[in-house]
């Protein structure tokens, strides 16, 4: 055989062999399963973020709902993870010839409407005047969805909610909203609001709700909230969707923070003083402490004076009293 022979054998071999290897990782390639359009890669599940979690809605998205089978119940949909979520409405008296203003209130810790339809349920707002509107957020109650911890999911419902009270509320003309938050709902009311700045909401009040991870998630020595243990308190991704000390001095509407003398989950009254005077400092455009004077400030040294621990009893009651106040501003 002549050196050209051997040379073309050769090369055909090699040849051949990086065609059959070029096949071989082909088909175990094949087998390999493939992510699919979209997925995250999730490192561990407190630190797990939806795609959509950035994701604002649209001022003109269309809102999804539908009647309930209770009488003033109604479904509306989480554009976002597209949960079916409970609403109540409860109306006062003779609102059909006029318009009325109305208070969402936002639940605590991981509570639900319920929370608010106790004994007296809400006559205290509609005798007042007002249309009082409670849900169930994703994954709670009646609601559809998984739960969500008051992150920028249930945010994206609140703010559906809101919208469909303000302009599809078939039973009545609403004139002004208003929202109230009981505890950690504060981290959803917040965070809604800012997000979605463009809501028609007229003010924001918050019971002593928790202002960032050492309140909620026991990130420092007093070791309080509902997530203690649950949630790495060096998880980023989780926090900078739940630290109300973020969203709060960030709102473009009036702040009302209501605190009695000891507090419902916090062995002193700073969160409330802090909380106060971030949003001071932050440009909020009203701001104010219980009765205390429109935007004053409080030292952490030495807090004011809160409301009494009565207050626990009769929140509603001081609701009532600063909503006929704040719908005028």
């Amino acid at each position: 055989m002549s050196n050209k022979s051997k040379i073309f054998l050769i090369i055909s071999v090699d040849l051949l062999l990086l065609s059959m290897v070029a096949g071989v990782y082909f088909y175990f390639s094949e087998l390999k399963p493939k992510p699919t359009a979209g997925a995250n890669l999730v490192v561990n599940s407190s630190s797990a973020v939806s795609s959509s979690a950035t994701t604002v809605i649209p001022p003109n998205e269309e809102v999804s709902w539908s009647r309930g089978s209770g009488e003033n119940e109604f479904w509306v949909t989480n554009p976002t993870t597209k949960a079916k979520l409970y609403v109540k409405v409860f109306y006062p008296t003779n609102f059909e010839n006029t318009a009325v203003n109305a208070l969402v209130f936002v639940p605590g810790g991981t509570g639900d409407s319920s929370s608010f339809t106790g004994k007296k349920g809400l006559n205290i707002i509609t005798e007042a005047g007002f249309i009082a509107v409670v849900f169930d957020p994703d994954g709670r109650g009646k609601s559809e969805g998984e739960e969500n911890q008051a992150g920028y999911n249930q945010q994206d419902g609140l703010a559906t909610i809101i919208r469909f009270v303000d302009s599809e509320l078939p039973d009545a003309k609403v004139e002004k909203i208003g929202v109230s938050s009981s505890s950690f709902g504060l981290v959803m009311a917040s965070g809604t609001l800012v997000r979605y700045p463009e809501l028609p909401v007229s003010f924001l009040t918050d019971w002593e709700g928790p202002i960032d991870r050492n309140d909620f998630a026991g990130c420092d020595a007093d070791l309080t909230g509902h997530l203690k243990g649950q949630v790495a308190c060096d998880d980023e991704e989780f926090m900078v969707e739940r630290e109300a000390i973020n969203f709060v001095p960030k709102l473009k509407i009036p702040y009302q923070r209501l605190e009695s003398v000891t507090d419902h989950g916090q062995p002193d009254v700073l969160s409330a003083v802090r909380i106060v005077n971030a949003a001071v400092n932050g440009g909020v455009p009203w701001v104010r402490l219980n009765d205390y004077a429109i935007n004053q400030t409080f030292s952490e040294a030495s807090p004011p004076e809160m409301l009494s621990d009565s207050l626990d009893k009769r929140t509603l009651e001081k609701v009532v009293e600063y909503a006929k106040e704040l719908f005028v501003i």
